[in-house]
């Protein structure tokens, strides 16, 4: 079974999503396009009549993204004219396209007459995500190399949609350099009060996805509206998309979401096909509770999976280390995933891990010592070392120490490329960099299985941010969140707590003990 390819937008991980403006948001790449040949063709036409060169037109196909597009205008000048073997002046006091200065300013005044002409085309999808990210009060923020980026914006109606807007003539006041430098990028995030590496990146230039590599952005999207996703994949992208409905975001809020309890549709669905069952284990099948060593499941919650594991497979896909989770759940016929499926107990008993996951461990022990180191003197901080991850809990920490410990664990994430940082209830958790998470565990379990969640119902319960990978990964699912305060989410349903939970697990093992 092949992953889906969608990609989930996490509201508690992501400080803002940051937009390129041509080619993602607008049409306007075409205007520009359209306008930099007639400007560079009639260069080369004065070439011709006055050296008797015989050049080769300029190519808006592969001239334009290969020269021009994302850059700075005097620059994207400079690249285009050295790839036909010219050197102009920056300035010139002879008329016509005698310099760099004096293409720039034709090509903008033809771009301009363009705008006016054509008007702005605005890709649907984009205003559609914009909408999303509304919703969820996740803020958008916009870059762009365009000293036109503002005039643009205002042609197409999405002057107030941005929180920042980090233009061309923003980038020459502040003197910060072109792509594929990242400076514009940083600027963005920083006006935005917004961490790099917990920024989405949408770009649909290699220049500018080779920036937001450089700058430490947490995702970089490609955008290939024109054909060219090898080059953007070749430039740094983590991903590469053909439209932005190719991103989610969870704009479902607790009203929307129907109590699992009460809804007859799921107890039909397993009653039809035998379902599979993942549930996570803090705040799911035990409460949450101060300190996580005290956490443990009751008499009746195990009973009732016990239960249920006699009718079904169970797994339970964990946060916490393997042999902690299954010693904690006492029910040895289960199948399990710790370490957010970095460490899996399969379902023949084989255990298996993550091999380069492993080879990251001396990195969090060297991230371990080092928050211990600078933060010692906090009272009620709480360290989870867990076998592929650190767990920094501050639910005890006093509200005038928190900002203090979260800065700390960010800056040593950040200095540890190795190493990222997954948020949860009142807890920072540090983990390998390596692409793997709870929805990447269940399908390899469903995969080991031979479940395909297409025709067989797959039930997971789960209560923290980390879970929403899981709910995202399983579209023809049935995710039911476990929690009591609005956030987000990509699950169906919801319940209230553990309690509800257990209720929830005996009305499925009821309905599997009746005829099929």
């Amino acid at each position: 079974m092949s992953r889906d390819t969608r990609i989930a937008v996490d509201p508690a991980s992501t400080d803002a999503v940051l937009f390129d403006l041509d080619g993602v948001i607008t049409q306007t790449a075409r205007l520009h396009a359209f306008a930099w040949k007639e400007i560079f063709d009639r260069v080369l036409e004065e070439r011709a009549a006055r050296e008797g060169e015989d050049l080769a037109p300029f190519d808006t196909e592969e001239d334009y993204p290969e020269h021009v597009d994302g850059k700075p205008r005097r620059r994207g000048i400079r690249h285009f004219l050295a790839s036909r073997g010219i050197q102009l002046p920056e300035t010139a006091d002879e008329p016509g396209l005698a310099s760099v200065e004096a293409i720039a300013e034709a090509k903008n005044e033809r771009f301009h007459e363009l705008l006016d002409e054509e008007g702005v085309t605005v890709h649907e999808d984009a205003t559609a995500l914009l909408d999303d990210l509304a919703e969820a009060e996740i803020p958008a923020g916009l870059f762009s190399a365009s000293r036109n980026a503002r005039r643009v914006l205002a042609a197409a109606g999405l002057g107030e949609r941005f929180d920042v807007v980090v233009g061309g003539i923003v980038a020459a006041d502040e003197g910060l350099a072109g792509k594929p430098s990242p400076q514009t990028l940083l600027e963005t995030a920083r006006r935005m009060v917004a961490a790099p590496e917990r920024c989405l990146v949408l770009e649909d230039s290699a220049a500018g996805v080779e920036a937001a590599r450089r700058g430490g952005f947490g995702l970089v999207v490609g955008v290939d509206r024109v054909g060219h996703a090898q080059a953007l994949a070749d430039s740094g992208a983590d991903r590469v998309v053909a439209s932005l409905d190719e991103i989610d975001v969870p704009v479902r809020d607790p009203a929307d979401r129907p109590d699992a309890l009460a809804a007859d549709e799921i107890l039909e669905r397993v009653d039809r096909h035998r379902p599979v069952v993942f549930l996570d284990f803090d705040g799911t099948l035990s409460p949450i509770v101060e300190h996580p060593d005290r956490a443990a499941i009751s008499d009746e919650m195990r009973a009732a999976v016990a239960r249920l594991a006699e009718r079904c497979p169970v797994a339970v896909v964990s946060g916490r280390g393997l042999d902690d989770v299954r010693e904690r759940v006492g029910l040895d016929e289960l199948i399990y995933a710790g370490s957010h499926g970095l460490e899996i107990r399969e379902p023949g008993g084989e255990r298996t891990r993550h091999g380069v996951a492993e080879d990251l461990v001396p990195a969090l022990e060297a991230a371990r010592e080092r928050i211990e180191d600078e933060l010692g003197d906090v009272d009620g901080l709480v360290l989870e070392p867990k076998p592929f991850s650190l767990a920094v809990h501050d639910r005890q920490v006093p509200d005038g120490q928190v900002e203090r410990v979260r800065g700390t664990v960010e800056a040593v994430a950040g200095e540890s490329p190795e190493l990222r940082i997954a948020p949860g209830k009142r807890v920072r958790e540090l983990r390998p960099d390596v692409d793997w998470d709870k929805g990447r565990a269940v399908e390899h379990l469903l995969d080991q299985l031979d479940v395909d969640p297409r025709h067989t119902p797959v039930v997971y319960v789960g209560d923290d941010v980390t879970d929403e990978d899981a709910f995202h990964a399983l579209p023809q699912g049935i995710g039911v969140l476990v929690s009591g305060e609005g956030r987000p989410t990509f699950a169906d349903y919801g319940l209230a707590g553990p309690e509800a939970v257990r209720a929830f697990l005996d009305a499925i093992a009821g309905t599997l003990e009746g005829p099929s």
